[in-house]
């Protein structure tokens, strides 16, 4: 690994894949597409059979298979199960196409001084680019799985490069702290920050004590989709019905159809209330720690004194790793917040509070260094 200067006079590093673990992977996307592939032909084939037959039977040539299309709101079921179906099948197929060549092609290149990082990433002519700002960048260190090279801002955790060896990343890792400023003992005690992570609220109450809660616009977003899935379930449902209704006899596939939409509307029905109607708060004062939920006017209260705080990191069967905030006092144990493979806003919301409560902070080796 070289560092070289551009043009501005930023230190330049070009990675590119290393180690053999690479044509593993690449070998494993490379038989799954094979299997996509046949998937892809097989939905096509469907698709255009269906439409051919209902819109233009005339026009389908005598080698092309004939299917037995369900009528009235089945075929809406059947042809919009299908669209949805195909349309995540092609996105899968794409991602792992550029995955492979990610891994036997890829090429990160970075370039750094004093005032902030420009990396660019990709395969090809498929590049994304990105900057981070000096002032927007806290820590630079090695995360997850094979010890990728991450930034972490006030934001959250951004992915710099998993290219190259390990040695390699060390060196840029070292060379990235020292450009901007960053460097610190290993170990060294981390600073809590002065206002809870994104996507928290915090407000101080009368009695001295400060509610934290999740931010409100935070939660719009998914409520809305959920309740956008749920409409777009129920319009199903009643086209099913409708179908249904028209029958003399019940056709076995839509009933089982309808069935199958209304569990998920139930489903999406709940998450959507929950998102809705449901919030969560934390009441933070000295030495004690408070959940408080609150549903049409009831609250329900749990109190934590002395309460004791950790960062769990859990790995599942797939590999991806988990980080969850949880408090401990005599009221048991209970999860404050988690997060998929970014443990930033776990931690800062961890540190807050015990600044705060006055509670111990346990966190994994791997966070502890500044």
């Amino acid at each position: 690994m070289e560092f070289e200067r551009d043009e501005s006079g930023r230190r330049v590093v070009t990675l590119a894949p290393a180690g053999w673990t690479r044509f593993v992977s690449a070998g494993f996307l490379c038989f799954w597409l094979v299997g996509w592939a046949a998937g892809e032909l097989f939905a096509l084939t469907m698709l255009f059979s269906i439409v051919g037959m209902v819109f233009f039977p005339e026009t389908l040539a005598a080698w092309w298979p004939r299917l037995k299309v369900p009528t009235g709101a089945g075929t809406v079921w059947t042809l919009g199960f299908l669209g949805f179906w195909l349309a995540a099948w092609t996105f899968g197929g794409v991602m792992a196409m550029l995955a492979v060549g990610r891994a036997l092609r890829g090429r990160d290149r970075i370039a750094f001084d004093g005032s902030g990082i420009w990396f660019t990433a990709g395969v090809g002519p498929f590049q994304r680019a990105r900057s981070l700002e000096r002032q927007a960048i806290r820590r630079i260190a090695l995360r997850r799985r094979g010890g990728v090279l991450v930034a972490e801002t006030g934001e959250g955790t951004v992915l710099l490069t998993g290219m190259g060896s390990l040695q390699d990343r060390e060196r840029l890792r070292d060379e990235l702290k020292q450009a901007l400023g960053l460097e610190g003992p290993e170990g060294a005690a981390l600073a809590p920050p002065d206002e809870p992570p994104p996507g928290w609220k915090a407000a101080r109450r009368d009695d001295g004590a400060e509610s934290l809660a999740t931010d409100l616009r935070a939660r719009v977003p998914g409520a809305v989709a959920a309740w956008l899935v749920a409409a777009a379930l129920l319009a199903t449902l009643v086209a099913i019905g409708g179908g249904l209704a028209s029958q003399d006899a019940p056709d076995a596939a839509a009933v089982v159809g309808a069935g199958v939409v209304s569990f998920m509307l139930l489903g999406a029905l709940a998450g959507a209330g929950w998102l809705t109607f449901v919030r969560d708060e934390w009441l933070v004062r000295r030495g004690a720690l408070e959940h408080r939920r609150c549903l049409a006017g009831r609250v329900w209260t749990r109190r934590f004194d002395s309460p004791v705080l950790e960062i769990e990191r859990n790995v599942d069967g797939e590999g991806d790793e988990f980080f969850h905030l949880v408090v401990q006092g005599a009221a048991g144990r209970r999860r404050i917040a988690s997060a998929l493979r970014d443990p930033v806003v776990p931690r800062d919301l961890g540190l807050w509070i015990a600044a705060r409560t006055g509670a111990d902070l346990k966190l994994p080796a791997e966070l502890k260094a500044a």
